[in-house]
């Protein structure tokens, strides 16, 4: 499947990663400005679905370090039998709220969705439950009940069009 990441997008995955880090540092405001002046003139630059696929993966890169992180930590401590942390997952409530309303009302819903093996695609779900951080439906892209992840969930919008659960 072709990228459908841009230059422009990287560089502002890039400079979102960096003011991720920069927050956690003592700064003082007046040298944050440049950076969220940057930003977003960077920001400008792309269309609303490519910022929200950026901000999207920015969301599940974050999480991936700590996982990392965390993994190290259990290594070095000795901890791999004893202890185990939870993963966290951080995706935006709205798409929650959302498929939840979808399944409520069986509506169809339409995501924008970052596979980790197809990359992103549109597709048609008929949202049978909820129960974050994953959702579960029919996918009419594939044909096949699957489960999501809401946080590889860039965009979710709900359809006028209703469903019956397949069997």
């Amino acid at each position: 499947m072709k990228s459908i990441w841009t230059s422009a997008m990287y560089q502002y995955l890039s400079q979102l990663l960096s003011l991720e880090v920069f927050e956690i540092c003592d700064w003082v405001e007046q040298e944050k400005k440049p950076l969220f002046r940057e930003l977003e003139k960077l920001k400008k630059e792309l269309t609303n679905q490519e910022v929200k696929i950026v901000v999207n993966r920015a969301r599940r890169l974050a999480d991936e370090y700590q996982e990392a992180v965390l993994a190290d930590l259990e290594h070095e401590r000795g901890y791999e039998e004893e202890v185990w942390f939870d993963r966290k997952i951080t995706y935006d409530p709205a798409h929650y709220e959302l498929w939840k309303e979808a399944v409520k009302m069986k509506k169809k819903v339409r995501l924008l969705y970052d596979s980790q093996s197809s990359g992103i695609s549109e597709r048609l779900v008929d949202p049978y439950k909820s129960d974050a951080p994953y959702g579960e439906g029919y996918c009419n892209t594939r044909r096949d009940v699957r489960k999501f992840r809401f946080d590889r969930v860039i965009d979710i919008q709900m359809t006028e069009s209703t469903f019956v659960k397949k069997k």
